[in-house]
């Protein structure tokens, strides 16, 4: 094969025979290819100083969360829980036995398993809360014996 063969025989085309076709194509779809170039540039490629930034006068009217807020976002989730807990329920209302020590009888399926963690729930804030008084208790005992030293009672103490 020659330097002017394709591979197959036919004359491979100079670049410069194809390059006026290639560049009159694109020019005529330039405004196509061209739209996103017209459009503002994204922040990516805009150097630091031109992306705008926001008024200094809005960032220090910001509020953060506050006690309202959270009471309500509680309670968007506590009502997203009881419907999907009803919906449980109701979906599964088969009747089981149900034994306990020596007591015996016959629940909906999804009632037993509401009681179940019901009762786990119950352990856990009871364990919760005697592991919170332990430590208060602790807390106290520091706070009366770094009291009664006399050089340290004043600084580690809050004042009220």
């Amino acid at each position: 094969m020659g330097q002017g063969d394709g591979g197959v025989g036919a004359p491979v085309p100079d670049r410069a025979e194809s390059a006026p076709p290639q560049t009159e194509v694109p020019q005529t779809e330039a405004p196509q290819t061209e739209v996103p170039q017209t459009e503002a540039p994204s922040a990516q490629t805009l150097p630091a100083q031109t992306v705008p930034a926001r008024p200094l006068e809005r960032r220090s009217e910001r509020v953060g969360p506050t006690r309202l807020s959270g009471a309500w976002t509680a309670a968007v989730g506590a009502i997203v829980l009881v419907v999907a807990m009803l919906i449980f329920i109701l979906q599964n209302g088969r009747e089981v036995p149900i034994n306990f020590v020596s007591a015996h009888g016959h629940l909906p399926l999804g009632v037993a398993l509401l009681f179940a963690a019901v009762i786990g729930a119950l352990i856990v804030v009871v364990c919760g809360a005697a592991r919170i008084l332990q430590l208060r208790r602790v807390a106290k005992r520091r706070t009366r014996a770094a009291a009664a030293v006399p050089g340290l009672g004043s600084s580690t103490r809050r004042k009220s």
